[in-house]
């Protein structure tokens, strides 16, 4: 049977999911971004589709991830990567973590990639699709 994946009613499903402050949290982050989509990814999307409780939330976006998160929770306690501009935050016990969308190199296989920001299609391209990731 296929699933219903418009994204009206995987963005309902996501905030529907979420207890309170963190909906909230998602929704200042989303509504704060200028010009800059913001996307669910990863085991978010795989929750959504499989209709499993959020325990977590991954977004990607377009701009800047530790710009963004600064600026929609300027006072808030944020462990940053700067080397992969990812951003994660903890609200009502859910951990938000956001990635800029990125592209990786590698100079040889076990080394540490080089990251360029990129758009969300080749942010996808990256990451885990295999079976075993659903």
């Amino acid at each position: 049977m296929p699933i219903d994946a418009s994204p009206e009613l995987l963005r309902g499903s996501l905030l529907a999911g979420l207890p309170l402050e963190a909906r909230d949290a998602v929704e200042r982050l989303i509504s704060g971004v200028d010009a800059a989509p913001v996307y669910a990814v990863g085991g978010t999307v795989r929750d959504l589709l499989l209709g499993r409780p959020l325990v977590d939330v991954d977004l990607a976006i377009e701009g800047d991830a530790i710009d963004a998160v600064r600026a929609a929770f300027p006072s808030a306690r944020l462990t940053t990567h700067s080397r992969f501009r990812t951003a994660r935050l903890t609200v009502d016990g859910v951990r938000i973590d956001v990635a800029t969308a990125r592209s990786e190199t590698y100079a040889r296989p076990g080394a540490l990639p080089k990251v360029a920001r990129a758009d969300i299609e080749t942010d996808l391209r990256r990451r885990d699709f295999t079976v075993n990731a659903i």
